[in-house]
């Protein structure tokens, strides 16, 4: 065990690792010798060896309950997304920082976003808190879109980004927000947006045209299912209904 002094206070070291930053005062009241131990016959030595390890666990706790665990972090922005002192558009950018500084990570982020509008269905989280996270953590991940990887390799991770959008939008128009759901269900970057992604999830590509339709957008709704080379499911279904005598 060791003691350094640096820049911002005192660095408390076991073999290798910092274990945790002190100011520079308690520092200096908790240094000990690696040799400290606890014996019979060095009581005083046991005691302050004792002392250490009560720092940590007490006072060290509290320093370090200022680097926020990143659930809290995240449990703290899912809350401010849906406050009226903060909403979707400053959660994103606060989550977006908080990913560059390596605090939690983007799968992390879209993780408890799906958590949540699963708790919604049981009564847990409401609909709307639920829907205002999952779009800040799409408008984060289109925030952070150059950093993201582009690689063919990761398609899984960009197909996630698309069922968020898809799952948050189902949510927000099942609740009949309709224009919140407009703004959800293209959500993210525009690499998940491709022919691969939309034959595959025909829910998503009927949902989207529907809401289209629905927000005055009905030539534009018709237009991008006519050009389908397998149009089936639902979005068969919406295509039909919105061509249905028109």
């Amino acid at each position: 065990m060791g003691v350094e002094t640096a820049d911002f206070g005192t660095v408390i070291y076991i073999g290798n690792s910092i274990v945790l930053g002190l100011p520079l005062k308690l520092a200096d009241s908790l240094a000990v010798s690696s040799h400290t131990m606890i014996t019979h016959d060095s009581p005083r030595r046991g005691f302050r060896f004792l002392l250490v390890i009560f720092a940590f666990s007490a006072v060290g706790m509290f320093l370090l309950g200022g680097c926020k665990p990143k659930e809290q972090h995240l449990n703290q922005l899912a809350l401010y997304a849906a406050s009226p002192s903060g909403g979707r558009s400053a959660a994103a950018t606060e989550l977006a920082k908080a990913i560059i500084a390596h605090e939690f990570m983007l799968g992390d982020a879209m993780d408890l976003a799906n958590k949540r509008l699963d708790d919604v269905g049981t009564g847990q989280v409401k609909s709307f808190d639920a829907t205002a996270f999952a779009g800040a953590v799409l408008d984060a991940a289109a925030q952070l879109e150059p950093k993201l990887p582009q690689q063919g390799e990761m398609e899984i991770f960009w197909i996630n980004v698309g069922r968020l959008a898809f799952r948050s939008a189902e949510e927000a128009h099942a609740a009949g927000r309709v224009p919140e759901a407009m703004t959800l269900v293209l959500a993210g970057p525009r690499r998940w947006q491709n022919d691969a992604y939309w034959n595959r999830y025909s829910d998503h590509d009927g949902l989207t045209s529907l809401l289209m339709a629905k927000m005055g957008q009905r030539s534009e709704a018709i237009a991008r299912l006519q050009n389908r080379p397998d149009l089936r499911d639902v979005a068969l279904q919406v295509y039909e209904m919105l061509t249905k005598g028109s």
